[in-house]
């Protein structure tokens, strides 16, 4: 079928496709070979300049602007940073370097679409080296990858494009926990639990929301705490843990209060979802005795993008 398409509406689709789906494609016949664009594997090597940042006598240090790359001339699939750095040499560790991926909207303005911090972890003390090569699956690679909406902007190009390609849906779902008080064990310090489990997701989430009503025993230590699973059926039927989100809302306080939660694409919960997976909430009033979690109210807003065929 996609042989009988034009040379120059092929090569229009190429664009929307990742690299490697595109090598694939030309691997098919001849004509796909001789009609598509080449894929090429390059590198890019940038340099930061170096530098002495000294941070501010009172409050949290807000992060500053370090250098912008170049513009991407095509998906990133792999990412490799190095370093040679120290902090002041004592007291507490909290310099660090951290990485975001942008894009121009519509009107031309950056907005952020992942964050990475902690690109080296925490500065030492001392001198020393570090490197890093960052997880193909984490979202400041990972989100170079085609998107749904790039099929809609396809769709829009013609009238056989907009008959050929699938609808792209956007649609919102809501779950509900039940309440609860649940009692830490006497012993140990970390009794995780099962919370519930949202339903099987019928596309890509895009956006997680999430609201509780909550408190804890209402002294000593504050253990408490609401964590979430992204789990995905094996082969075999067993359900695989493929990413977490601990404390959902951090950690419950003394007194009973109200804690909102929205989850972007930029945490992998969110980005590496896909149809077919699920959500597992989980809990944890903490061990040690006397420890207590009370929950009210929790709600989950899901938005969800599903491609129908």
């Amino acid at each position: 079928m996609m042989e009988l398409l034009d040379e120059l509406v092929l090569r229009h689709i190429a664009s929307f496709l990742d690299p490697e789906d595109v090598v694939r494609l030309r691997r098919t016949c001849r004509k796909m070979h001789a009609m598509l664009p080449e894929v090429v594997v390059t590198e890019d090597l940038w340099k930061g300049e170096d530098f002495y940042a000294v941070g501010p006598h009172r409050g949290p240090s807000p992060p500053e602007l370090y250098f912008d790359g170049p513009i991407l001339p095509s998906k990133v699939i792999k990412l490799e940073a190095s370093i040679v750095w120290n902090d002041q040499g004592w007291g507490n560790r909290k310099g660090e370097l951290i990485v975001r991926l942008m894009r121009p909207n519509c009107t031309g303005e950056p907005f952020q679409i992942a964050e990475l911090w902690g690109l080296f972890d925490t500065a030492p003390h001392r001198e020393m080296a570090a490197n890093k090569e960052v997880d193909k699956d984490h979202p400041v690679i990972a989100k170079s990858k085609k998107d749904p909406k790039d099929i809609v902007c396809l769709r829009r190009t013609c009238r056989r494009m907009h008959t050929m390609l699938p609808e792209v849906v956007v649609a919102e779902d809501r779950w509900i926990g039940e309440d609860f008080i649940i009692f830490g064990p006497r012993g140990g310090h970390w009794a995780p639990e099962h919370y519930f489990d949202g339903p099987v997701l019928p596309g890509n989430v895009i956006k997680l929301e999430s609201s509780v009503l909550w408190e804890d025993q209402g002294f000593g230590n504050r253990k408490g705490e609401l964590f979430v699973h992204l789990m995905r059926p094996s082969r075999a039927g067993e359900s695989l843990q493929i990413a977490e989100h601990r404390q959902l809302f951090g950690i419950a306080e003394h007194y009973e209060m109200k804690a909102q939660k929205v989850l972007g694409r930029e945490d992998p919960i969110v980005a590496k979802s896909r149809k077919g997976d699920f959500y597992r909430f989980m809990r944890n009033a903490g061990g040690g005795g006397g420890h207590q979690l009370k929950v009210k109210n929790f709600r989950v807003k899901a938005t969800l993008c599903e491609v129908k065929h």
